[in-house]
């Protein structure tokens, strides 16, 4: 076996490019044109192929990284002697084979049409169509393969560098849209409108925060089967409580919302049922389930919605919650979260209680296998076997991963929350304003 370097071939004329993904490391064994790592420059992308059959050794770039034409990017022990292979002249053929098959060779760099497909098209929509697909970041294998399914990247969320789309995520989009059934003769191609047709308009691009949540709730959407379960709890009782309680916490400062009560009744609830307290590890398929007991809460804020985790809420009072939710929802407001303080939560609370309203379908928040949705209470009559009486009902959405939860269980889960709120006020909350 012989050493070798693999150098970056001709790029006509263009001076740098930048490594977008390296699609092998140390140890890994490549046949002859197996594609190495993928560059950029400002117009277009494409793989380096490898001129040798062999085993890398090692790795001289990394993503991210600017290279030029004659760079070495890695080392390979070849399986045979190709001394006598011009190393350019084999990565420039390689990238004419990939060319669209045209009559005189585009230099990939500067000609990005010569990337779309290796069939040049006389269909002048799909030739549109292909153009469009460009303002999306994927390499070349990706959209070669997207193409030849007919597969529209626009549709599929890049989980790489920089929001690329990665050959996993295509593959992702792919097992979903088998999953999923379809109307024959659908369109999945964006939505989108010539605004300017029907009027005046303006410009509101969406602030780092809603693009994060955008980007995470269509994956979250596309990935999980997802099924939402309502019921109402009557909560008269617990919200007497909680009005007595109020003015003995405001005078430490402490506000006492539903919330707190919520949330530690819905880690009561997380004992008996440890299934909803998990992660869902798709690779292994299997749950990981939690021992500790953080849960997420959704928090309005200005700049968008952010879900910031409370820690340990198995182990902390009713106040130490309601101090908790207080403390995190003001750093939510101020802009002051760290990414670390919004992960690491079994399962997450979204509350429309402040605002109105009754029922809704809270998204799962992946890799979670489920999400509590809690509305506004109102009083409404309640037949109690003999007559009517006001009663404080609490409407409660409950979305899970249908992979991994079925509706028996559910609805088990939801009944048995409802008994824990309707018997905290007589039971541990008699102690909860203190350590527990």
């Amino acid at each position: 076996m012989a050493k070798k370097n693999i150098l970056i071939p001709d790029l006509g004329g263009v001076d740098n490019v930048t490594v977008l993904e390296i699609l092998v490391a140390a140890g890994t064994q490549v046949n002859k044109d197996d594609p190495l790592l993928s560059l950029e420059s400002d117009k277009a992308s494409m793989d380096i192929p490898s001129p040798y059959a062999g085993t890398i050794t090692n790795l001289s770039v990394a993503v991210g990284q600017d290279v030029a034409e004659g760079d070495c990017i890695m080392e390979i022990d070849c399986v045979e002697d190709t001394a006598s292979q011009d190393i350019k002249t084999v990565s420039q053929d390689s990238v004419s084979r990939s060319s669209s098959n045209q009559s005189t060779q585009a230099n990939p760099f500067t000609d990005i049409g010569t990337l779309s497909t290796e069939k040049s098209s006389t269909n002048n929509a799909l030739n549109q169509k292909e153009t469009r697909s460009h303002s999306v970041y994927a390499g070349p294998g990706v959209r070669r393969l997207a193409h030849e399914l007919a597969i529209s990247l626009e549709q599929i969320t890049g989980t790489g560098e920089k929001g690329r789309i990665t050959k996993e995520d295509l593959i992702a989009y792919i097992k979903m849209r088998m999953q999923s059934p379809q109307k024959s003769g659908v369109s999945h191609e964006p939505l989108s409108e010539d605004v300017a047709r029907f009027g005046t308009f303006h410009t509101q691009p969406l602030n780092k925060i809603k693009q994060a949540t955008a980007k995470h709730m269509l994956r979250c959407w596309n990935t999980i089967p997802q099924v939402t379960q309502c019921d109402r709890i009557e909560i008269t009782a617990l919200e007497q409580f909680r009005q007595l309680c109020k003015p003995v916490l405001a005078k430490r400062n402490v506000r006492l919302t539903l919330l707190a009560f919520i949330a530690k009744a819905l880690v009561e609830c997380l004992r008996k049922h440890p299934t909803f307290n998990a992660v869902y590890d798709h690779s292994n398929q299997a749950l990981l389930i939690k021992e500790y007991y953080d849960v997420g809460v959704a928090v309005d804020t200005p700049q968008g919605l952010v879900v910031p985790a409370i820690r340990a809420v198995d182990q902390s009072s009713i106040e130490e919650i309601a101090l908790g939710l207080q403390n995190i929802s003001q750093k939510a407001r101020d802009g002051d979260l760290t990414p670390q303080e919004m992960l690491g939560a079994g399962i997450t609370i979204s509350s429309l209680g402040g605002i109105g309203g009754d029922f809704f379908t809270p998204i799962v928040n992946g890799p979670q296998v489920a999400i509590l949705g809690i509305s506004k209470a109102k009083i409404s009559p309640q037949w109690d076997g003999y007559e009517f009486k006001p009663a404080l009902m609490m409407p409660v959405s409950l979305s899970y991963d249908h992979r991994v939860i079925d509706g028996a269980e559910a609805m088990r889960f939801l009944v048995d929350f409802a008994d824990i709120l309707q018997t905290m006020e007589s039971t541990t909350l008699v102690e909860g304003l203190g350590r527990h």
